[in-house]
């Protein structure tokens, strides 16, 4: 009798316990002033022009580039942190195709935005108008950066939940903002950091019209493309995985890969148009002890 209580009270702390760890949970960032995150970033694009007249053309790059932030002020009453931002192409790859020279002078000197970062890691900065169009573009605009962070819950989650996460608007990516679905999949730890898992999943909208872009002043002799008009119409359906420290709310690892299809026209080549198609795969990891103050 006294085996069977003991059992029985067992029983219910183990399913008292399940519960608990079923009770959902409030996911921040910690925002620390004067700290520092540095990101690898590893794009591999295997895309397929379709040219009237030429047929396919191959379009496989890759780049890497490392993007910094550095928080300054933390005002604790409106729950966000100064930020600076900076993005650094480290290395462009064409695979030795027509391009290849072109993109060579894609790394130009780093671009930098400045605004601020909330405890959901929702960026809120300025567009850039530093550096060539190109290499604004690969980071995506100031809109790029915040796709380096999963964006978290106004509100407690728990395993099995979704929210949804803004892409913001932007001249390289859409008029108005967009959104993807994040779902928390679960728990596991990398580098010996315990961490939330998660998909990320959705589709947006491609409208990009490079006269919207904002320009250096002058002649650019780094810019392959300056004074170009180009029009880029289309979607980008997206799947992912990332993990999120749950100590920090940091980012630690964000994997997707997007489906493009695409239109470009060059109004003022005769208005060609050339299809765009295929994967691009991007891999993020912050850098090991970039956290620290």
């Amino acid at each position: 009798m006294k085996n069977k209580r003991l059992l029985t009270i067992g029983a219910a702390c183990l399913a008292t316990f399940a519960l608990a760890a079923q009770d959902p949970q409030v996911i921040q960032r910690t925002l620390s002033e004067n700290a520092t995150e540095t990101y690898r970033v590893v794009t591999t694009t295997n895309e397929t022009g379709q040219i009237a007249g030429l047929g396919p053309v191959a379009m496989n790059i890759t780049s890497n580039t490392t993007y910094v932030f550095k928080t300054g002020k933390v005002d604790a009453s409106k729950g966000n942190a100064d930020i600076d931002a900076t993005v650094t192409v480290d290395k462009i790859d064409g695979g030795g195709g027509l391009m290849d020279g072109q993109l060579e002078k894609l790394k130009t000197a780093p671009i930098t935005v400045k605004g601020k970062i909330d405890k959901r890691g929702h960026l809120d900065l300025t567009e850039s108008a530093t550096g060539n169009a190109m290499s604004r573009a690969l980071s995506g605009g100031a809109g790029g950066f915040q796709t380096l962070f999963i964006e978290l819950p106004d509100h407690p989650v728990k395993v099995g939940d979704s929210w949804n996460v803004v892409i913001p608007k932007g001249p390289f990516t859409s008029p108005t903002d967009q959104k993807l679905a994040v779902k928390l999949t679960g728990e596991k730890q990398d580098g010996g950091k315990d961490a939330w898992t998660v998909d990320v999943s959705g589709t947006i909208d491609i409208d990009v019209d490079s006269t919207k872009i904002p320009q250096n002043s002058g002649a650019d002799p780094t810019d392959p493309f300056k004074g170009l008009h180009a029009v880029f119409k289309g979607t980008s359906t997206i799947s992912g995985t990332g993990m999120i420290e749950k100590a920090t709310g940091k980012t630690l690892t964000l994997d997707t890969k997007s489906d493009i299809k695409l239109t470009v026209q060059l109004p003022d080549q005769n208005n060609l148009s050339i299809d765009v198609t295929g994967p691009v795969t991007c891999n993020t990891k912050l850098v090991p002890d970039s956290t620290a103050k």
